[in-house]
């Protein structure tokens, strides 16, 4: 499979931004540190860009596999779910230490608490089946709080993102085939603006997070449109980093825009021309390391494990940072979380990565091959931008 230059080293920095602002929601530390809570909206971000990105990717495997809509969900299944489920689990078994640990945090967010305990009174309430139920399909993002009470923040918070994936997923190739269309274009518009004025409005429940599908629709429709239109775009001589830059401050402006500018410099890059590379600008160099470096490829081979596994990894330190026997200093047990979080999360990751996630990629393969063989994916010009990079998580 081929896809576009930058994109996989993007996921690792976006997977350990939001690896870093959980750190600091779940601690507390931005109470006595402001100015780590002011760069946890970068979490926010960081998702929404991962949003566009797999609009963007599922889109180029569409054109490019052309291949039934049960082989493609079943693949995309194996993708997604059993390493999901594996955290999940985790999740659930550590559930009732992390919520008294993370009362005895001396810095613990007031919000966080709110959130711990009332999932903790949805275990005492009877709803933990149904909770499980829905996580087990993945579903539990397109759940309204009105009807179930911290369905998205449930066990595995960072879930929620991957249960709004799942929703698209499913829905992917119908978008995508009327997108294709001229006619159809504008349909596809006004009815995700219709979703999403009616999923502010609340008519669908009342969400915390934008975990149903309408409430992100116009992030997944940017990286859909984008595959749509590169490849009549112009490859570009050099990194235009007067632009980009003149587009990441105006986004500033307005911290919707944000992930809209960071994608417009990532595919800014994509779109560089191999020859850019021969005698490469300072912008251009920067870039290659940060994105295209053998580290980063790997880190982002293995983003998804680190995003789905990271909070487990986080409630573990936090049982172990209040244990009394340590007598630790609240800025001591910060340290010991930050630590022992990266450390863990690396393996955990890495584990999760080699025996759980490509193992059931592989089988994903195996299967549907037997029972639907692949188009061939159209081969790219001479000269195209297309490189080598992984489905989205």
């Amino acid at each position: 499979m081929s896809n576009y230059r930058g994109i996989e080293g993007a996921r690792a920095w976006l997977a350990w931004i939001v690896v870093f602002t959980h750190l600091v929601a779940l601690t507390g530390v931005s109470q006595v540190a402001p100015l780590l809570g002011r760069i946890q909206l970068a979490g926010d971000w960081a998702v929404q860009l991962f949003v566009i990105i797999s609009g963007f990717v599922i889109s180029h495997l569409l054109l490019a596999r052309r291949e039934p809509y049960l082989t493609y969900i079943t693949r995309r299944a194996f993708r997604l779910f059993p390493a999901y489920l594996v955290a999940l689990l985790l999740a659930i078994a550590v559930l009732p230490a992390t919520v008294a640990a993370f009362d005895a945090l001396p810095w613990h967010d007031a919000t966080q608490i709110l959130h711990f305990k009332a999932q903790s009174a949805q275990l005492h309430d009877g709803l933990a089946s149904l909770h499980v139920l829905l996580h087990a399909l993945m579903l539990h993002g397109a759940v309204p709080n009105t009807l179930l009470p911290e369905s998205e923040y449930m066990f595995l918070t960072p879930a929620w993102s991957v249960s709004l994936e799942w929703q698209f997923y499913l829905v992917a190739p119908v978008l995508l085939a009327m997108l294709v269309r001229e006619r159809l274009q504008i349909v596809v518009l006004l009815l995700a603006a219709m979703s999403y004025a009616a999923y502010r409005l609340g008519l669908f429940g009342q969400f915390y997070l934008p975990s149903f599908l309408p409430g992100a629709i116009g992030y997944f429709l940017v990286g859909m449109g984008t595959r749509l239109a590169v490849d009549k775009l112009p490859a570009l001589q050099r990194y235009p980093t007067a632009l980009v830059s003149g587009c990441l401050i105006l986004a500033l402006s307005s911290g919707a825009l944000v992930p809209i500018a960071a994608w417009v410099a990532l595919m800014s890059y994509a779109l560089l021309d191999a020859r850019a590379f021969d005698q490469p600008d300072s912008a251009t160099r920067w870039l290659r390391r940060l994105l295209d470096s053998p580290l980063a490829v790997g880190a982002g081979m293995r983003s998804y494990s680190v995003y789905i596994l990271h909070w487990v990894v986080i409630s573990l330190m936090m049982c172990l940072a209040t244990i009394d026997a340590l007598d630790a200093t609240p800025w001591q047990q910060f340290g010991l979380m930050a630590t022992g979080t990266v450390l863990l999360t690396i393996i955990g990751a890495e584990v999760l990565y080699r025996w759980v996630e490509m193992p059931a990629i592989a089988f994903g393969k195996r299967f549907t091959r037997k029972r639907a063989p692949l188009t061939q994916a159209p081969q790219c010009a001479e000269g195209s931008i297309a490189v080598a990079i992984r489905s989205p998580h």
